[in-house]
């Protein structure tokens, strides 16, 4: 790792339909993030689809703020280019939720 690069991070999580509703998915996303802070990253981003509503509020809950939009970010299956969310969760900052 090149020491002079500040450290930086990214969040990701998949939940099966019958795990979603007991904030477990919150719990799991808040700890990752203050372990990846425990470890001197500054930036923990989290990437998403913008019509999917629960990964949005999921991110949210979190603390995450959301910081922009790429309109043409990722492929789906289908080989469909999409737009994705990027948002983020800075190191330091207090969560209020």
């Amino acid at each position: 790792m090149d020491r002079r690069r500040r450290p930086d991070g990214e969040d990701g999580l998949v939940a099966a339909r019958g795990a979603t509703g007991h904030g477990y998915a919150t719990e799991a996303v808040r700890a990752l993030s203050d372990l990846a802070f425990d470890f001197g990253v500054e930036r923990v981003e989290a990437h998403m689809d913008p019509d999917n509503a629960p990964s949005r509020a999921l991110a949210e809950r979190a603390g995450f703020v959301l910081q922009e939009v790429r309109q043409d970010m990722h492929d789906r299956p289908d080989g469909v280019r999409r737009p994705g969310c990027v948002y983020a969760l800075l190191s330091g900052l207090v969560r209020v939720n």
